[in-house]
């Protein structure tokens, strides 16, 4: 791990060009090497099922290359002053969120894990002050760097320490979480995710509930090296019925994804809790 730390910190010196030329490389040695490769094609093959085998190769080829890069850019979130690597942030529809500031004071942000979350993550506290919910590195050591590293943008909240992150919102804060990762329990409800059933986290909606906050999704991804994107969607207005505000946030976040399909968090074992019977997607 000391010696993962050292390259990075080494990297994060070199020309932002040359990083992610050095980037692109790590991500065709790691497909190379079918590193997580099997759980890359199954997600693919499982949500995008009628696209072409031409087009699933390429699909995971730029998701690799997307991940060298995102590799790169840890040691420059990390260890370096954002000077270094700030760039041209697009922003889409930001009144949605000022809307929902206005109308409610406290926000809930919803977003996902892609390759560049945590990239985009910092040029976001630039824009908005805001808290993230994490869960803590079982590695105390890496832990440590990448809170202290978050920590000189932004607000980090344990996704353990619930009676914070409540007080953080009813005092009229907003709160970043990402919830599109399994939640390793069949006591979660399944919902319809790229047309499979998918065991899926009603924490956003108890969350926004509970704190009375407004429910505000963002799509983001990078358009190249040197430019993001972030796109603040309307306030999901809430039903009260938890299965149709699920079936609507798993569809916004579809909607999301296919925007920059490659930069998603494909390596993830996002289905890997299934209904009862059916068979193992890995």
């Amino acid at each position: 791990m000391r010696f993962y730390i050292y390259l990075l910190t080494l990297f994060s010196k070199l020309p932002i060009k040359f990083q992610y030329f050095i980037g692109n490389y790590i991500g065709h040695i790691l497909r190379l090497f079918k590193v997580r490769y099997k759980v890359v094609r199954a997600n693919i093959n499982y949500c995008y099922p009628s696209l072409a085998q031409a087009d699933k190769a390429r699909l995971i080829k730029d998701h690799y290359c997307s991940l060298g890069k995102s590799i790169i850019e840890l040691g420059l979130v990390w260890f370096q002053p954002y000077e270094k690597y700030k760039c041209k942030v697009n922003l889409v529809n930001f009144q949605n969120f000022q809307n929902a500031k206005n109308s409610q004071k406290k926000v809930l942000l919803l977003g996902h894990h892609t390759t560049h979350s945590e990239l985009i993550l910092i040029h976001l506290s630039k824009i908005i002050d805001t808290a993230v919910l994490y869960r803590p590195n079982d590695n105390k050591e890496l832990d440590h760097i990448i809170q202290t590293a978050r920590t000189r943008h932004l607000k980090c909240i344990s996704k353990f320490s619930l009676k914070q992150m409540i007080r953080w919102l009813k005092n009229g804060n907003n709160l970043f979480i990402t919830p599109d990762q399994d939640p390793g329990s069949t006591n979660a409800p399944f919902i319809p995710f790229f047309n499979n059933p998918t065991a899926t986290l009603n924490s956003p909606i108890k969350i926004a509930t509970s704190c009375k906050a407004a429910l505000v999704p963002i799509a983001y991804h990078k358009l190249s090296d040197e430019e993001v994107e972030i796109e603040f969607l309307p306030n999901v207005v809430l039903t009260g019925d938890e299965i149709t505000d699920l079936t609507s946030l798993n569809s916004i976040l579809e909607r999301s994804i296919n925007k920059a399909p490659a930069q998603y968090y494909w390596v993830h074992r996002r289905f890997k809790t299934l209904p009862k019977g059916v068979k193992s997607i890995y």
